[in-house]
């Protein structure tokens, strides 16, 4: 009896490890060379009518030939760009795998790419069908090309074999250059949720390289109410919006004195921000700023240290105060003063937010600018 239970239990012991083995397999697993991976994504407003023109930016040394038949295909060393018009659906994505015969896969995926007459034309249906994608991440950069998306994915890449992954990179490093803000899928979309603020969406043209290829260039910001483009803010202006909104970390600041060129390298800014809320409806704000540096040129032989301070100080302001004529020309509220408020003044913004936009424009500043550059 006793010898029947150790057999019984040994089977039942040599049942289950084998089971462990068939849990352990990878049922659903899909294997590397199957799949198409997607570094970037560009979209353009397509010749067809109600189409998009969707180009995937592909690593291609796992892709292998691509299939044949497939329109619009453009090939580098490193990566291959696929281009189709559809309607940015699941039967779009479909034609890419039968022709491409790879599944699509997002996860690492490092930019979205927008056509700007896509973008005046609104992005809202597209954005939404790829954040219901489980694949992508929110953290994905986008972009707005002056002109075609799938040019500018095509573009020569500067120290890298892929422009998708240059331009990423390029506009998450903003904080080194000061010339760029970034803009990622979730920023974009917090922005579509707010009730009064708008996106600032970073702008790439196509210029030509010293051997007269064309390479990409950061110039300026798309401005989005919603998810249509309204307008854009030029490179001055973009100056401007850091220093408004606390994202100035390291930049340059050109101004002149006596007729001498004076260059400073901004460092360890800071801007504070404090409300005053009024009863018809407008609020002032000071903008204080507190922002060391160093100063790098001084052409001419410029004038005392007091002279250059004040005139840089002076600068500042003055590219802030262009960023604000323009943003209360379209009345968009790109800085988020509107959020700021509704926050500290709920009672006030209860009464006079749901008019914010034509109040914007009301809007009075002061400024309190203190600069400390040093010597080089």
């Amino acid at each position: 009896m006793q010898n029947a239970e150790r057999k019984c239990r040994g089977f039942v012991a040599l049942l289950l490890v084998g089971l462990l083995f068939l849990f352990a397999a990878c049922n659903g697993s899909r294997e590397l060379y199957d799949l198409g991976i997607v570094l970037g994504i560009g979209l353009d407003r397509s010749a067809e009518e109600g189409a998009v023109d969707m180009t995937l930016q592909l690593a291609s040394g796992l892709q292998g030939e691509p299939g044949g038949g497939m329109g619009g295909l453009q090939s580098g060393e490193a990566f291959i760009n696929y281009t189709l018009p559809g309607d940015v659906s699941l039967s779009h994505f479909r034609q890419f795998k039968l022709r491409m015969q790879k599944e699509v896969y997002l996860a690492h995926n490092e930019l979205f790419v927008i056509g700007e007459p896509l973008a005046r034309a609104g992005i809202g249906p597209y954005i939404d069908f790829f954040l219901r994608d489980p694949e992508l991440r929110v953290s994905t950069n986008i972009l707005v090309a002056k002109g075609s998306a799938a040019e500018l994915l095509a573009a020569e890449a500067m120290l890298s074999e892929y422009p998708t992954l240059s331009l990423s990179q390029r506009e998450d490093s903003y904080p080194l250059s000061g010339a760029t803000s970034r803009c990622s899928l979730f920023d974009f979309v917090s922005a579509m949720a707010s009730e009064c603020r708008c996106a600032t969406v970073p702008m790439a043209e196509l210029q030509a390289g010293a051997d007269g290829e064309p390479i990409s260039v950061f110039n300026g910001l798309a401005i989005f109410r919603g998810d249509t483009m309204i307008g854009t803010l030029t490179q001055e202006e973009v100056s401007g919006l850091l220093f408004l909104t606390d994202a100035v970390r390291n930049g340059a600041l050109r101004f002149s004195v006596d007729g001498s060129v004076v260059e400073v390298e901004l460092q360890r800014s800071k801007t504070k921000l404090c409300y005053t809320v009024q009863e018809d409806g407008t609020a002032d704000i000071l903008v204080t700023i507190r922002s060391g540096g160093r100063i790098v040129s001084r052409a001419g032989g410029a004038a005392e240290r007091n002279s250059i301070i004040r005139a840089g100080e002076t600068r500042m302001q003055e590219e802030m105060l262009m960023t604000l004529r323009r943003a209360q020309e379209l009345h968009a509220d790109i800085f988020g003063f509107g959020d700021a408020i509704a926050k500290c003044e709920p009672d006030w913004w209860e009464v006079h937010g749901g008019n914010w936009e034509a109040n914007l424009p009301r809007l009075r500043f002061a400024f309190d600018i203190v600069l400390e550059p040093g010597e080089l």
